[in-house]
């Protein structure tokens, strides 16, 4: 889905009753579990563009890249480090990074 898909969706479902403009915007994933448990997160931030990239821990095969501070120094998981990339996104970050 596109920024302008994601817009006139959304447009859409408040001409089609006004008061859907106040309801709570969430994210929703599968969990990953046996039942497939259809887990609902609170959008804490809209993030990008970003780049993702590659991870087997995600159903979708991309993460949102890790950014640890070292010593003052920046690492971001990348191609330099054998990781693949696909184009830019925006993401609608549901948890915060743990350190």
């Amino acid at each position: 889905m596109t920024v302008n898909e994601l817009i006139e969706a959304l447009k859409d479902l408040v001409d089609s009753d006004e008061e859907n403009g106040e309801l709570s915007v969430m994210v929703s994933s599968d969990y990953g579990d046996h039942g497939h448990t259809e887990q609902l997160d609170n959008i804490l931030e809209v993030a990008g563009p970003t780049i993702p990239v590659e991870s087997g821990h995600s159903n979708s095969g991309w993460a949102y890249p890790r950014h640890d501070e070292e010593e003052g120094e920046e690492n971001v998981d990348g191609p330099e480090n054998g990781v693949r990339r696909r184009s830019k996104v925006i993401a609608l970050r549901s948890r915060e990074q743990e350190d």
